[in-house]
């Protein structure tokens, strides 16, 4: 893979890396950057970059404000969000180069080694440790969901039953919630990109007005179609969970009761009475999201299904790009890098850190500033 460094000094290419990578201006005369220099002076930018990723600063600032931006429901880049499971286990699952394509569906979540315990039904153990600003690189330790949750580990699915998931999709509503956080941070598209009336309806909920508008007869088939065709496809994965305001629960076997709630809006709808689900990304707009796995039981293989997808590559690609560049993909080069990069992504077990490392060594990145 070409690595196409613009001109710079080494010591302002080991700079700009550095400051990409962790956001912390370090130290000119810094060890890290002294030996940087040494090794892009004889072309070893990757093994450069990875000096970076073996520091304190990549972990407890760079990676941490990635890792949190999954977990901010609104899409608003606010980083000042408390750490919690879910933002630490991102972290853990780079800090020790674990399969990112399983980080949907294992029984793995990260905590502090030390301090308050981890409890289910609040955030205090996070919270006070980065209140202390323990250390996330020698600190942070893996552990098992099933452990805490009094979930069997068959229904434990990473990300998506840490708490800091749930409090945002499963937390009233019916669920679809939790579609649509899935949409915005594992595979970058929000519903309205994706909507598309061509979807099948077979699983569109009983709640969904099928005239929601008697001035606009045709809105379901025009816009409400196009979202539930698939948001109401994929949550029955969800049917069991539910978020009751402080902690994740479930109950095998019994879809949660807002499943099923205002039937009388659509009497011929879908009743959920299992936790199956049906993928309908292979139709209209998202047949290129490389989806294979297209239906299943609960949200381990849904997790799997999604993190399986071409389009979770493309997306985590995408994140690091923008948070390493600085900016969106928009230019047909920049594209090409997200592109090969992903594809890299799938070949090499999933590794991020490695993403983040391969990603900072691109001009389309740091070539652009200390020239």
């Amino acid at each position: 893979m070409s690595l196409n460094i613009l001109a710079q000094t080494e010591k302002s290419r080991a700079i700009n890396m550095y400051t990409r990578l962790t956001e912390v201006i370090p130290a000119v005369d810094s060890s890290v950057i002294t030996s940087m220099e040494t090794l892009i002076k004889e072309g070893n930018h990757i093994e450069a970059a990875k000096l970076i990723t073996n520091t304190d600063d990549f972990y407890n600032v760079g990676l941490k404000n990635f890792a949190k931006s999954f977990t901010d429901s609104e899409n608003s880049g606010d980083i000042k969000l408390p750490i919690n499971d879910m933002s630490a286990t991102i972290i853990g699952f780079t800090k020790d180069n674990l399969n990112f394509s399983t980080i949907l569906s294992e029984d793995i979540f990260y905590r502090y080694r030390a301090g308050t315990p981890v409890n289910v039904s609040n955030n205090v153990h996070y919270e006070s440790n980065e209140d202390n600003n323990v250390n996330l690189r020698t600190d942070l330790v893996q552990d098992t969901q099933s452990s805490y949750l009094n979930i069997n580990e068959s229904r434990v699915a990473g990300l998506l039953t840490t708490r800091g998931f749930a409090v945002n999709g499963y937390e009233a509503g019916t669920n679809r919630a939790a579609i649509n956080n899935i949409m915005n941070q594992f595979l970058c598209h929000t519903m309205e990109q994706v909507q598309d009336s061509t979807r099948p309806t077979s699983r569109v909920g009983k709640d969904v007005f099928l005239v929601p508008n008697p001035s606009i007869p045709h809105l379901f088939k025009t816009r409400c179609q196009g979202c539930h065709g698939l948001m109401d496809g994929l949550r029955g994965a969800f049917a069991y969970y539910n978020y009751n305001g402080t902690r994740l629960t479930y109950i095998n076997g019994t879809p949660d009761e807002k499943y099923n709630i205002n039937s009388e809006n659509n009497p011929t709808g879908y009743e959920t009475v299992d936790d199956s689900w049906i993928s309908f990304f292979n139709h209209g707009v998202t047949s290129d999201f490389g989806v294979s796995l297209l239906s299943g039981n609960g949200a381990k293989s849904l997790g799997i299904s999604i993190a399986s997808s071409r389009q979770f590559s493309n997306c985590m690609s995408e994140k690091v790009f923008e948070k390493i560049c600085l900016k969106k993909p928009r230019t047909k080069e920049d594209k090409l890098v997200v592109e090969a990069l992903a594809r890299d992504f799938e070949d090499n077990d999933y590794k991020m850190k490695s993403l983040f490392e391969k990603m900072s060594v691109h001009a389309s990145c740091i070539g652009e500033i200390g020239n």
